[in-house]
């Protein structure tokens, strides 16, 4: 409900009564400052947030569940791991499949945070030295903010140089023209 309420202030910014420059001056106003105060990512929070309390309660029903009845414990046990497992499958394959379509914000966390990690990881390889490998790595490591960002720069990344050579080429021609 807060998060309503932000967004239904954030788009109150033009009046009809109100002159079009100072419209115009309170939009961009409250742009910058939804940016700068990254509310899009605290909204982006809530349905991971939901999801990991629907974890943490069915966690609770099978603690509970154990101390009342074995059987019907083992039974629902097994069944939330196979929801939970077969959940966090379609949540997690997106990192690791560009064209998969199962996007969504708590995946988008699991991919930034992998992203992260296997960025250290080969800094912390390279910079030990056990293992020499050429640095293209770091040409593909880019700070993504969202799915599309990702999904952009996958299309330039993945082909080969020259494939991405004539990409750009193509691009700078269509936007001299």
């Amino acid at each position: 409900m807060l998060a309503k309420q932000w967004l239904r202030e954030y788009l109150r910014w033009d009046s009809i009564l109100s002159d079009p420059q100072e419209n115009v001056r309170l939009r961009q106003q409250r742009f910058q400052a939804w940016n700068d105060w990254g509310v899009a990512n605290k909204i982006y929070a809530i349905p991971a947030l939901l999801e990991i309390a629907l974890d943490l309660f069915l966690c609770g029903v099978i603690t509970f569940l154990w101390t009342l009845h074995h059987a019907l414990a083992l039974a629902i046990t097994v069944s939330v791991t196979i929801i939970l497992l077969v959940t966090l499958f379609y949540i997690v394959l997106p990192t690791f499949s560009r064209s998969c379509p199962y996007k969504s914000p708590t995946g988008w966390a699991i991919t930034s945070l992998y992203a992260r990690l296997y960025w250290v990881g080969k800094v912390a390889i390279e910079t030990i030295g056990a293992l020499q490998m050429p640095c293209r790595w770091r040409d593909y490591y880019v700070d993504m903010e969202s799915w599309r960002h990702r999904d952009v720069y996958a299309s330039f990344v993945e082909p080969s140089g020259d494939e991405i050579k004539m990409m750009l080429s193509q691009y700078e021609y269509r936007n001299d023209k």
